[in-house]
């Protein structure tokens, strides 16, 4: 018996010239160039004219110093759902504490959160954050007057520096 190799039907694998390839999409690159200029540009507008969103995140550590050594140590049996209960107090006080309108009030005084600046610009109108054009300062600060909100144009003008407009009266 002669033994005979078996072949699958498979066609003969021919070369690939790339040289033709090549020439095959050539005459496309004008499409190629304009599809990756268009999608620069896109990418640039999208950018520019999107609304920036940060997100942040904090971890606060509170420590107990007036419950250390024994307590300290019965913290492991707390984490286990053991002796729940024990010293919890001076945590929901230091929550409490941070939940607090008062301390939120601070911070917006503190860092002027309740003064918004924006520019308008030629597509939309942008807030600024950081590069403030002027800054507005209260000389006197009253409680009840500051509920409402207040709506100013400045314009520069040549003659007087500038000119502060109430958009309501």
């Amino acid at each position: 018996m002669s033994q005979q190799q078996y072949t699958p039907n498979r066609p003969q694998e021919e070369e690939i010239d790339l040289r033709e390839e090549f020439q095959k999409y050539s005459r496309y690159w004008p499409a190629f160039v304009g599809s990756v200029v268009l999608c620069l540009l896109l990418a640039f507008l999208y950018l520019r004219y999107s609304t920036p969103i940060y997100q942040t995140t904090a971890t606060i550590i509170i420590k107990d110093e007036k419950n250390g050594g024994a307590m300290s140590e019965l913290a492991a049996f707390e984490s286990l759902g053991l002796l729940s209960g024990m010293g919890t107090n001076s945590l929901e006080n230091e929550m409490g504490i941070l939940r607090s309108k008062q301390l939120m009030n601070q911070v917006v005084k503190g860092l002027q959160l309740n003064t918004q600046y924006f520019v308008d610009g030629n597509v939309r109108t942008s807030e600024v954050y950081q590069e403030k054009p002027v800054e507005v300062q209260l000389l006197v600060l009253d409680e009840e007057k500051l509920k409402q909100s207040y709506r100013f144009q400045i314009h520069e003008n040549e003659e007087s520096g500038i000119k502060l407009v109430n958009e309501e009266t």
